[in-house]
């Protein structure tokens, strides 16, 4: 793409983002692999909890479902069907035309679960009509309406370079006009995770590869308005990070699970000095409904609480709307507005 081209299609998507859309809806869910294999017919997923998730999503009218990795017990001998099961739970947002975005977990991460992945989940830019589409081996993106969209596989985990790459490619694209008002990146593996287990996206430790965690943070808190949405931790945290260097930050959300598994973190919630916490909950299971409009990102969460069971979730009707907060767009996105 020359000079010319990519200033003239950085104008055409600003004139389109500024004319103007109504608010549109996004689902987001965590974690739905069963860790308590009580029922083999279900191939390692928490059927039941998607069923239910699904039922109260269903009512909110959004253009697409979202899950941040761990889709099934896949990684384990027991369930080498666990994909195609996954995938077949879907079937009921596929009769109404909602398309389901997802990334692999550390659940999904075999050789047999990268061809599931590939065979039912992996996104055909052509069929599906993406726009803007970008493609790094099982990392992908796009955008829709004013929102561009990112999803990092989780074999970029513990390979902080590769992590740096992606980042640069999405500056990269950035400045060639592939842009928007919003910048959504969902991964499995969260920013940072407490106590310094090793669970956060960098690898060993919250500080490693600091050098390049700086970079990561500076690239991404430099891009218009940087959301991460993560899982894995089993529990919901909202969260703004800050780098080694303390010098750039940005606000995560880590989704409670849509399945059994729930850990019981209170002992687990000290950070340090990189974390500022805004929100926790543990032992509860559910669904994020995001909200996104000109001028703000509305998420609201609607859950209940587990009964940590791989076979009986939680009725439909007992899904309630739990936390609320919103991001405004042109003011910091560091600083979510809580509300009670």
């Amino acid at each position: 793409m020359n000079a010319l081209s990519s200033t003239l299609l950085f104008f055409y998507t600003a004139l389109t983002l500024c004319a103007g859309e109504p608010s549109w809806r996004i689902a987001v869910i965590g974690d739905t692999h069963d860790e308590v294999p009580q029922n083999p017919a279900h191939h390692g997923v928490a059927k039941e909890y998607i069923d239910h998730a699904y039922q109260n999503i269903l009512k909110h009218q959004v253009d697409m479902v979202v899950q941040v990795g761990d889709l099934s017990d896949a990684r384990t001998k027991h369930y080498p069907a666990g994909m195609d099961f996954r995938a077949s739970l879907n079937k009921v947002l596929q009769q109404r035309n909602i398309p389901f975005f997802a990334v692999r977990g550390n659940h999904d991460q075999t050789k047999s679960d990268e061809l599931g992945f590939v065979k039912n989940f992996f996104p055909n830019e052509t069929q599906q009509k993406l726009k803007d589409f970008y493609k790094r081996k099982l990392t992908y993106g796009f955008r829709h309406k004013n929102v561009m969209l990112y999803f990092l596989d989780v074999d970029l985990t513990n390979q902080p370079n590769n992590l740096l790459k992606i980042v640069e490619d999405i500056e990269r694209r950035q400045k060639q006009g592939f842009t928007a008002p919003i910048i959504l990146i969902f991964s499995h593996y969260p920013l940072q995770s407490p106590h310094n287990l090793k669970e956060g996206i960098f690898g060993a430790s919250n500080d490693a590869a600091g050098a390049i965690q700086n970079k990561v943070y500076e690239k991404l808190a430099n891009l218009p308005m940087p959301l991460w949405i993560a899982g894995h931790l089993h529990a919901h945290i909202l969260a703004t990070y800050k780098a080694p260097n303390l010098k750039s930050s940005l606000l995560q959300l880590t989704c409670a699970p849509c399945g059994e598994k729930a850990f019981p973190l209170p002992l687990m919630t000290e950070w340090g000095k990189r974390v500022n916490l805004h929100q926790f909950q543990s032992i509860v299971t559910g669904y994020y409904i995001l909200t996104i409009s000109e001028d703000q990102i509305q998420i609201d969460f609607y859950g209940a609480k587990s009964p940590c069971n791989g076979n009986v979730a939680p009725p439909v009707k007992q899904y309630k709307k739990r936390l609320s907060w919103s991001i405004p767009i042109k003011a910091s996105p560091q600083k979510p507005v809580l509300k009670k």
